[in-house]
């Protein structure tokens, strides 16, 4: 096998390492933390996602075949390593670039799945929300429906005590007018009637007097 090939698979996989670890914040052992990870996740979900199995059994080998490299005794020659594990190492750099390597496909159904449940959560918290507001201002136009009717009926009561008190004033003062035209008319009366008698009286006293001189005359 060209000693080439595994200088690149060597150089491939450091720059993949280097680019996990940057990941996790750490200096070195980034793919290991990464295959970590792979192993905390439930198998359920793993099974859900495409290629992680052979994505996680793949970059494990890989990871084996550099530890022998860096640590194992002779050259690059002696090891195992073919064009296809180093164009295998970039692919799998790059999908991590552009999050979309196993790990990040599941963060992503994760958080999508969490989003659809705090909104179907949160969707009858809503509708209870709506509801109560809704009974609220149902409660509040009724109460001042109310007010407004008893505010009405009450102005109307007052309006109705000031009219009937002003009938009654007016009643009272018609009477009071009538009593006295009636009074007056009374006064009027005795006083045409008095002023007939005397002049009756006056006459009478002229007529004897002009009666008892003719007689006495004569």
């Amino acid at each position: 096998m060209p000693e080439n090939t595994n200088i690149i698979f060597f150089d491939e996989y450091k720059k993949l390492d280097k680019l996990c670890s940057e990941m996790y914040g750490k200096n070195s052992g980034g793919v290991t933390c990464y295959l970590n990870d792979m192993m905390a996740v439930p198998v359920m979900q793993r099974n859900r996602i495409p290629e992680w199995n052979q994505t996680y059994d793949r970059l494990r080998e890989l990871r084996h075949i550099r530890n022998q490299m860096a640590h194992g005794e002779g050259s690059f020659e002696d090891y195992p390593c073919s064009e296809e594990d180093v164009l295998w190492l970039f692919e799998f750099r790059s999908k991590i670039m552009h999050i979309s390597d196993p790990l990040a496909v599941y963060r992503r159904q994760t958080e999508e799945s969490m989003h659809a449940t705090r909104i179907k959560e949160d969707f009858p918290r809503a509708v209870d929300q709506w509801q109560t507001e809704e009974s609220m201002h149902a409660t509040r136009a009724k109460e001042d429906f109310l007010r407004a009717v008893d505010q009405s009926q009450t102005e109307g009561n007052v309006t109705d005590h000031q009219r009937m008190k002003m009938d009654n004033v007016e009643v009272i003062d018609q009477e009071e007018n009538d009593s006295f035209e009636k009074k007056h008319s009374m006064l009027k009366e005795i006083a045409v009637f008095g002023l007939i008698v005397l002049i009756v009286a006056v006459a009478v006293l002229i007529f004897g007097n002009v009666y008892m001189k003719y007689f006495l005359i004569s």
